[in-house]
């Protein structure tokens, strides 16, 4: 499964790299250009919207090998996260309405809960610590779902960001797939990792080409999705899924947190209007550079994944190795946050 593994990850990139060359050369002739405003981190006009190639080396890779290997294969993660990226490329061509968009999220997490499952149960620590959720588990699937979806879309707001976290993750859940035997998640994961990185050769700074909201919300749908196929695919414990999920793109999860509660108890702001209060958005305003940024970023996401891996792989002696990762992870960001929101001195 190895050489299966190092071939997804190459042939992901590859056709990444080309698909993301050819869409580059199409957006220009087509004039679908992100053009900047007040809320923008970037200044000249930019192609928008070639995580639409992300989406379809992943979709029609996995599909393939379910036709033809016989690998492991849910119709209904393929159909929502097909949904889910012709919805997001409607946006960047028409500006579909939130609401709109939120809702067919909420329909294929809907989805997805009914016919592959949901979280029953979790813990941050030993298997002794687990919390079995019931009923209540199919609202923190939905939730979870809705948000991590949403949150990528969030976080894509800098060069290189969203890709390199996406590579991150993808890797990490390649090797959860061949680490519990879960042979669907290695095809997904491994072109999906490809896809990742050989879309942020265009997509570093400065970006030649951004993903747009559909590259944005299908990798969101990704790392939102995996894990709940994982408790039909693979041999991990299930309480242990989600905080190995969680882990994998943690920072992004605690920015959106963190945003949303600082902005919440503002009267008269909607916590969903777009703005640049996200602790990376406050980090590149206060003058550090979209590469610098960038690299934090996707080094707190290895930490974070690195830690969760190793919990799965030597539950015994590294069982609160994610919990505590993950704090630290935070109370770094948390950092950055204050000391770039303070006054610079004259």
């Amino acid at each position: 499964m190895v050489f299966t593994a190092v071939i997804l990850l190459i042939s992901g990139g590859l056709l990444s790299y080309l698909g993301t060359l050819a869409f580059l050369r199409w957006s220009r002739k087509r004039d679908l250009l992100d053009i900047p405003n007040e809320r923008s981190s970037h200044t000249v006009p930019v192609p928008r919207g070639a995580g639409l190639v992300i989406a379809i080396v992943c979709l029609v890779g996995y599909s393939l090998a379910g036709i033809f290997f016989n690998v492991p294969f849910s119709l209904v993660f393929l159909a929502a996260g097909a949904v889910i990226a012709l919805i997001g490329w409607a946006d960047d061509l028409y500006s579909v309405p939130r609401i709109l968009r939120v809702s067919i999220q909420g329909i294929c997490g809907l989805a997805l809960i009914y016919a592959v499952g949901y979280f029953d149960s979790v813990t941050f620590g030993p298997k002794t610590l687990a919390v079995t959720l019931w009923v209540f588990g199919i609202a923190v699937t939905f939730c979870w779902f809705i948000w991590v979806v949403n949150a990528f879309n969030f976080m894509d707001g800098i060069d290189g960001i969203a890709a390199g976290t996406g590579t991150a993750a993808a890797v990490f859940w390649l090797i959860f797939g061949y680490y519990y035997h879960a042979l669907g998640i290695v095809v997904f994961a491994g072109l999906c990792g490809g896809a990742c990185l050989g879309f942020l050769f265009f997509n570093r700074h400065p970006a030649k080409v951004f993903m747009g909201d559909v590259g944005s919300s299908f990798l969101g749908f990704a790392f939102a999705a995996l894990p709940i196929l994982a408790l039909s695919q693979s041999d991990a414990e299930r309480e242990n899924v989600l905080l190995f999920a969680a882990a994998s793109i943690w920072p992004f999860i605690f920015d959106t947190l963190f945003t949303f509660v600082r902005r919440l108890p503002k009267m008269g702001i909607s916590v969903w209007r777009p703005h640049r209060s996200h602790i990376y958005q406050v980090m590149v305003d206060h003058g550090m550079t979209h590469s610098r940024v960038a690299v934090i970023y996707i080094g707190c996401s290895l930490a974070t994944g690195a830690a969760a891996l190793g919990s799965m792989m030597f539950r015994g002696y590294l069982s609160y190795a994610p919990a505590a990762a993950m704090v630290f992870v935070s109370v770094i960001l948390v950092l950055f946050y204050m000391r770039c929101k303070k006054p610079r001195s004259t």
